[in-house]
């Protein structure tokens, strides 16, 4: 089963992500992490805060995506009157992986759906497609429908979508604007990057 609640992670055992934790901190608040795994991404979701890395002090903002060295013990403090949100992930994957980063997605009044041939109802232009790795969605905001494995999934603050290589899936209803990061881990086959489709051309 595809989807994950962030209070009972019971990831399949083909998932290369091991856990992921949502993380909010308010002005003056510091949080530690200590590596438990083989590897950890840090995500910065909303604002902006100081990141340590043993004697590293660097300033991380939204947007920003970190790799964690496994030996070391990391921090993350916020000065600022704006609140952090962050995720972190962990787990154990190969060197070459796929994209990352920080989404957001909307309703659309027309929507087009450039990827493979779908019969559902949508309301989003993302487009429904597959990956030569395996992929994961983990929401910070928002609420609305998810499709892997041709099954339909609820997806809310702190749910997790994880989409085995080879997998078709699709955001295509949003009830009100997600964010949300994706994760790409090791490329696998012919190891391509991005949104494969069945099709040839776009339609």
């Amino acid at each position: 089963m595809p989807r994950i609640e962030c209070d009972n992670q019971n990831f399949p055992d083909w998932a290369e992500l091991k856990f992921y934790e949502i993380v909010t901190l308010k002005q003056n608040e510091r949080k530690n992490f200590n590596s438990t795994v083989e590897k950890q991404v840090l995500f910065m979701c909303k604002g902006s805060c100081s990141f340590e890395n043993g004697t590293e002090i660097s300033k991380v903002s939204k947007g920003d995506v970190l790799e964690i060295k496994n030996d070391k013990t990391v921090s993350v403090f916020n000065s600022s009157i704006e609140q952090v949100l962050l995720i972190m992930v962990g787990g154990s994957w190969g060197n070459e992986i796929g994209g990352r980063g920080v989404f957001s997605l909307s309703s659309v009044e027309h929507p087009k759906n450039l990827g493979d041939a779908t019969s559902y109802w949508r309301n989003t232009e993302l487009d429904n497609h597959y990956h030569d790795c395996d992929e994961y969605w983990i929401f910070f905001e928002g609420n609305g429908v998810a499709v892997s494995e041709d099954k339909f999934y609820r997806i809310e603050p702190g749910i997790c979508i994880a989409t085995k290589m080879g997998d078709h899936h699709d955001m295509p209803v949003v009830h009100e604007t997600l964010g949300g990061i994706y994760f790409e881990t090791t490329l696998k086959g012919k190891k391509r990057i991005g949104h494969l489709w069945n099709h040839t051309h776009a339609i």
